[in-house]
């Protein structure tokens, strides 16, 4: 079993500006220098969805968009729509969803749980499990539930959490690079080590 990695500021803090550097300017209106934390959030979930590899059974068409949403009220916005406006990820369109119930979510890949989403939150994570979608979300039971990344705010720093378990429970294969950033939350069992 591998041990847990420590937070490592200065690697989060880079990761977040290079996040921020890569988006169109457009995205952050040029009144408002100082992003706000529900601005950074969602950069972090267009990056998850940059350095994630789905299954291709994921995508039911090959001009499936890939899909990032929101279960519960949207923190976000209008910010997310603009951050992937016009992007593509691995040639496919990037598009928004909003979902108000779990039942709702039928094709999504990157699916945030906001603080509203469904109070029972290991009920809502089980929905989903096995399915091919990164779950993102901020609950302190997050990982422990079942979800796949957990949005971490210490010290003025938004970090980031990653039950590599859950992600190979949904057939996701998460970047090296990510991983190197992350707090690992819940180690791999020793059978799922190669």
């Amino acid at each position: 079993m591998q041990p847990s990695r420590r937070w490592r500021p200065a690697a989060i803090i880079r990761w977040a500006r290079i996040c921020l550097l890569i988006l169109p300017a457009a995205a952050f209106p040029a009144d408002d220098l100082v992003a706000p934390e529900n601005k950074i959030k969602a950069a972090f979930l267009y990056n998850f969805a940059k350095l994630c590899e789905w299954p291709t059974n994921a995508f039911p068409t090959a001009s499936t968009p890939l899909i990032i949403a929101v279960l519960g009220d949207d923190p976000f916005g209008a910010v997310l729509d603009q951050i992937v406006d016009g992007r593509r990820i691995d040639g496919r369109k990037v598009a928004v969803r909003r979902f108000a119930r779990v039942e709702e979510v039928v094709t999504c890949h990157v699916l945030y749980l906001s603080e509203s989403a469904p109070a029972d939150l290991p009920a809502t994570l089980a929905a989903l499990a096995g399915r091919p979608i990164l779950t993102v979300g901020e609950s302190e039971l997050f990982a422990r539930s079942g979800g796949i990344i957990r949005l971490v705010k210490r010290d003025q720093v938004i970090g980031f959490e990653v039950c590599p378990r859950a992600a190979t429970a949904g057939q996701l294969k998460l970047s090296s690079k990510l991983l190197a950033l992350a707090r690992i939350a819940c180690p791999p069992r020793r059978e799922e080590i190669r």
